[in-house]
């Protein structure tokens, strides 16, 4: 924020267009929609304004580091009627072998890995599937710290990417009491490499110590699944069917053009330390499963090989969802 601004609400909400501003014989009626996708109202244009206003208003807040009022959750789109706190139930992607010549005509032509969220290397669990990379992204961080009685905010805030250059890509989130840095890589041509790892042989009835990555060519690159000190300390230890049970199991991986001497695979890597060279594991398409040893463990290494569509597939999806967005705002400024 410049020295200067006094008014930091109204350079927040120049962007809303007031009912008057809006051409009523483009957007007589605007629908609506529940948390269910069921149409339940029709909204008119000064009430959809009203509804967005009211949105931003609560997730505007006070950040003492920037000492300014900013946005700290996504409000790139008209928010009238659309749940930031629904999750999405979209899944996977289809089967690589039964894409069919029309689905792949709506794969995604990028995607990324978030690699790594460093305030003293926080534990991810997600994302579960890929991100599709066709417009602007946005990271949402909300990390507290416990408190007695209250909790207390630690980090609030929205990175948006907008580069689609090589990665990795680093951006960093200052807010409230830290600075949060965001590692992650975009992938062109992506699919989706779902992993899961079983221990067919090895000590019984304890965790398994040590760390598992994975990821292209490029180490710089490689995504922690499993990190076993930090699963001991929760208290989880090997699932009955012999599962390690991986914090994230989905890496992005690049498809390779004609004029591109990569191959479509996927590295694993098996390590007890940092300076442990550890067991390198490669599953190249169409492989399913690698079995390995990895010092007095058996290990079963498997990967699923899923399309990243633009849009979800099935019945439930409706493209008339847009309807209920009466304006993109564009890039916003979430920094305050």
């Amino acid at each position: 924020m410049r020295r200067g601004d006094v008014d930091d609400d109204v350079r927040h909400h120049r962007r809303i267009p007031r009912a008057d501003e809006i051409d009523a014989a483009r957007f007589p009626m605007t629908i609506c929609y529940s948390d269910d996708d069921e149409e339940i109202d029709l909204k008119s244009p000064s009430e959809i304004v009203a509804l967005h206003a009211a949105c931003r208003d609560r997730i505007t807040e006070y950040d003492p580091k920037k000492r300014a009022r900013v946005l700290t959750r996504f409000c790139g789109v008209n928010l009238a009627g659309f749940d930031l706190d629904r999750e999405s139930k979209v899944g996977l992607g289809p089967l690589l072998e039964d894409v069919t010549p029309q689905l792949w005509e709506l794969r995604a032509g990028t995607s990324y890995n978030v690699v790594s969220v460093k305030e003293d290397m926080l534990a991810l669990t997600g994302p579960r599937r890929g991100l599709v990379a066709f417009d602007n992204i946005h990271f949402e961080f909300n990390l507290k710290v416990k408190g007695d009685p209250d909790d207390e905010d630690f980090s609030k805030g929205v990175i948006e990417s907008r580069t689609l250059d090589s990665g990795p890509i680093t951006m960093m989130l200052p807010s409230w009491l830290s600075t949060v840095e965001l590692v992650f890589a975009p992938v062109k041509h992506p699919v989706a490499a779902s992993l899961q790892i079983n221990i067919l042989n090895g000590p019984p009835y304890a965790p398994f110590v040590g760390k598992v990555s994975s990821g292209t060519r490029n180490a710089e690159t490689h995504i922690i699944l499993y990190d076993g000190r930090a699963m001991s300390c929760s208290g989880i230890l090997v699932g009955d069917d012999g599962s390690i049970p991986l914090s994230r199991n989905l890496v992005v991986i690049p498809i390779p053009t004609w004029d591109d001497d990569e191959e479509f695979l996927v590295h694993v890597c098996i390590f007890d330390n940092d300076e442990d060279e550890g067991t390198h594991v490669t599953l190249q398409h169409p492989d399913e499963e690698h079995v390995c040893t990895h010092g007095s463990y058996e290990l079963k290494v498997k990967v699923t090989w899923t399309a990243i569509l633009t849009r979800p597939m099935g019945a439930k999806y409706n493209p008339k969802r847009n309807l209920s967005w009466t304006e993109r705002y564009g890039s916003l400024n979430y920094s305050g």
